[in-house]
């Protein structure tokens, strides 16, 4: 698994709760720059990005990678749906999704910090859209993390031997297999 299939598995879990017009992926941090290109196909559009994994936690048996994440929520104006109503409204049902959520894996624990942010600006008022942001936090014990799958990589295997002919001293052996790469 990946921190795609992460994403994707929110994103399906979000889509299927009716969370927004549009449940997408999102590369990683939304910008206001990004909002003059952006369009919402409906009333509200939520965009889900891993922003990091800002710290290992190594406490337990097997390290677990603590991930951040965030779903940005986007709304318009629609008659009798102010855009800043239909945003509240759908980040607060998003970050109460969000609470206890495992999205259907056994690889995540329970998230944390989730918030809920309103980022109204004058700049974003300008773009005639409500922009909210959940943010939370959730540790990840990948199990057979591979990086195989990433085809463009040169493997480099050193093997380490004590040669009895030195008196125990270190002799390396290098053994170097490029396979693949770009």
């Amino acid at each position: 698994m990946s921190l795609a299939d992460i994403r994707t598995a929110i994103i399906t879990d979000l889509s299927a709760q009716g969370l927004g017009d549009a449940v997408t992926a999102h590369p990683g941090r939304l910008t206001v720059d990004e909002l003059k290109t952006f369009s919402i196909k409906g009333r509200a559009a939520v965009m889900v990005g891993c922003l990091g994994a800002p710290r290992v936690d190594d406490a337990a048996n097997l390290p677990a990678l603590i991930l951040s994440f965030a779903v940005y929520v986007i709304a318009m104006d629609r008659p009798g749906a102010p855009r800043d109503v239909t945003a509240m409204t759908l980040a607060s049902a998003v970050a109460l999704r969000v609470a206890r959520n495992l999205w259907g894996r056994d690889d995540l624990d329970d998230p944390t910090d989730i918030r809920a942010d309103n980022l109204y600006s004058g700049t974003i008022e300008k773009r005639a859209v409500a922009l909210w942001a959940v943010t939370f936090r959730q540790a990840w014990t990948p199990e057979g993390l591979s990086i195989a799958a990433l085809d463009d990589l040169l493997s480099v295997v050193t093997d380490f031997d004590l040669d009895p002919a030195t008196d125990g001293e270190p002799v390396l052996t290098d053994t170097i297999e490029l396979e693949g790469g770009s």
